[in-house]
């Protein structure tokens, strides 16, 4: 058996800045609710934590570190063909990982407070009414939570190569946990990461003593932190779309919660979630934009149904061990309106005989107005975007700019319509097409 001739050890702290659905296959809240502790206490587990850091890994050094390698660090285990029953099921190949993973937890020194709500989601077809079965709720942690992990690694020999830099590096560029990280969920950011080590060879420093005093989860002994905050992400491009509210919008959530009769509670009001500091705020999620520019980019020929389309697949349920799933190419950010103004509207419907108001169509709606955002689009992966498809996003855009496309509901009353002001920077002149098919052609290319 080989012997330990190095122990390192990796702390890292990060913030949650988009919300985060890691599911806990459990339906007793919602269709999907999160993961928590006994104590009700929301945590992402070390198996995703190591799966995602994995993914990371074969995504930037894939070309560099062969799979062999990979499979070294971070185990691998032979997995059975579907529908083979192997003889020996004991005799298949494993390897132990040289990285033992951590949970995520909740980081109460720095008094995160977590907060936990709820959001819906819906499929809509071309007229944009609710497709049959395609509704559903989850539970998302609230962004400004920061957590801590820790990662261990064993150093048996000198060919052994020290992976925790490349973890904390990892971490650094930027990572996204849980479900619907595509748009715009589970994002973290302002990294922080401490490392300690411990040789036991001889004429080292350290010694057995050392470690044994060493406390993992205490913040004495850890030294200063590394704040590196940008290491090369694996997405291959990004674009900055800054954006005015012309109006209002409305991507509403039903108001459920009991209250007195005398508070006026409005019927529905448009998504708020918190920001960085706890705030509540205005949103458009991400999964409105893509919904948006999925359909125009559908009517402009764009393939968006098949395996091969870019904004993902999902093959039918039949066979959920043999269902094709591919992740979309494309990434929609969650957009925080800074600066909108809330209003509180009444409203009813008319019935056209009498004049009279409907029986029980009057409702009250709590929206925003105005205000300024950010749309951040991502390209996932290497490979380059078609030229069709990268002319199809300029289309896409311009019509978002022009006011031709409108996000979220009641866009047939004028909600949902914005402006763009300038993209990665740069501003957008008279002619919309061309400058956002130069600005695409750049950062494409």
């Amino acid at each position: 058996m080989n012997k330990i001739r190095k122990k390192c050890y990796l702390k890292i702290e990060f913030k949650l800045l988009s919300p985060l659905n890691v599911g806990s296959g459990a339906s007793l809240s919602t269709d999907k609710d999160i993961i928590k502790d006994p104590d009700g206490i929301p945590y992402i587990p070390a198996s995703t934590v190591a799966g995602v850091v994995r993914d990371k890994f074969k995504e930037k050094y894939g070309d560099e570190m062969c799979a062999q390698e990979i499979n070294k660090y971070f185990g691998n285990v032979k997995k059975r063909k579907a529908g083979v029953i192997e003889k020996n099921d004991d005799d298949r190949e494993s390897i132990e990982s040289r990285l033992l993973f951590y949970d995520a937890i909740i980081n109460t020194e720095n008094e995160g407070v977590n907060h936990i709500s709820i959001r819906d989601s819906v499929a809509l077809d071309e007229h944009k009414t609710a497709k049959k079965g395609a509704k559903f709720d989850m539970e998302v942690l609230e962004p400004g939570v920061r957590f801590i992990t820790y990662v261990e690694q064993n150093i048996y020999s000198d060919a052994d190569k020290d992976y925790l830099q490349l973890v904390a590096d990892i971490f650094s560029s930027g990572l996204m946990f849980g479900a619907k990280t595509t748009r715009g969920y589970g994002k973290t950011g302002e990294v922080k990461t401490y490392f300690k080590s411990f040789a036991f060879t001889e004429g080292s420093d350290n010694t057995l003593d050392d470690w044994l005093d060493f406390n993992l989860y205490s913040y004495d002994g850890w030294g200063d932190p590394s704040t590196q905050s940008e290491y090369g992400s694996a997405v291959g491009w990004t674009i900055i779309v800054a954006l005015e509210l012309k109006g209002g919008i409305s991507i509403c959530r039903y108001t459920t919660q009991p209250h007195e009769k005398e508070e006026i509670i409005p019927d529905m009001e448009h998504l708020t979630s918190y920001d960085g500091e706890q705030q509540i705020v205005p949103v458009i999620p991400g999964t409105s934009w893509a919904g948006a520019f999925r359909h125009r980019m559908g009517e402009f020929g764009v393939d968006i149904d098949s395996e091969n389309s870019i904004f993902g697949f999902a093959g039918p349920r039949s066979n959920e061990r043999t269902r094709i799933r591919k992740k979309s190419k494309l990434v929609f950010s969650e957009s925080v309106i800074h600066n909108a103004v809330e209003k509180v509207l009444s409203r009813n419907a008319i019935d056209r005989f009498s004049g009279g108001t409907a029986n029980g169509a009057f409702y009250t709606e709590k929206t925003c107005y105005g205000g300024n955002t950010d749309l951040v689009i991502s390209w996932r992966g290497k490979e380059k975007i078609s030229e069709n498809d990268r002319k199809a996003l300029a289309a896409v855009l311009t019509d978002l700019h022009y006011g031709f496309l409108a996000v979220g509901g009641e866009t047939s009353i004028g909600r949902g319509l914005f402006l763009i002001t300038e993209i990665n920077g740069k501003p957008i002149g008279v002619d919309a097409y061309e400058d956002i098919s130069k600005i695409l052609s750049e950062v494409a290319k």
